[in-house]
């Protein structure tokens, strides 16, 4: 038996992982959208920020769904501002 504090405890964990798991679909359907914020970050990063985000450059264009008009788009863009940075 939990005390109504301990309870209440428990009920926000639950809350905050079901909104989690909730979130994360959300973010793979709309995959266009991702496409035209990297394709943005890419016409005005630094070179420092655009090392720091390789991680999720890998993550976009692997991926599961990702047409390939919108691949052949974001690897365009990285490739261009990675020549233009010298990286």
């Amino acid at each position: 038996m939990y005390s109504e504090e301990e309870a209440d405890d428990f009920k926000e964990t639950r809350f905050k992982q079901e909104q989690a798991v909730d979130s994360t679909p959300k973010m793979d359907l709309d995959l266009s959208a991702r496409v035209d914020a990297a394709i943005e970050f890419y016409e005005n990063c630094d070179a420092q920020r655009f090392s720091d985000n390789e991680g999720r450059y890998k993550k976009l264009i692997n991926a599961v769904g990702l047409p390939e008009e919108l691949f052949n788009k974001v690897v365009e863009a990285h490739d261009k501002r990675k020549v233009e940075l010298m990286v």
